[in-house]
């Protein structure tokens, strides 16, 4: 089965792991950091990167949103 045809994983925040694939989950917006531009080792290019924590009744997380 494909990535596009996996039914989505509904999880909380304790229940994240690296990699997790097609995961559904409700959170809430704690603070939104800074924008920072990066540039790309591998090619040079420049990116937007801003890290947001989120969190639920489980727990609290850092999330960086990349060109967003």
């Amino acid at each position: 089965m494909g990535y596009e045809e996996r039914e989505p994983i509904e999880a909380t925040v304790a229940e994240l792991k690296p990699r997790m694939k097609n995961v559904t989950i409700s959170f809430k917006v704690i603070s939104i950091g800074e924008q920072r531009e990066i540039e790309s080792r591998r090619d040079g290019s420049s990116h937007r990167v801003c890290d947001i924590t989120v969190g639920d009744a489980s727990g609290i997380v850092q999330v960086p949103l990349w060109d967003d």
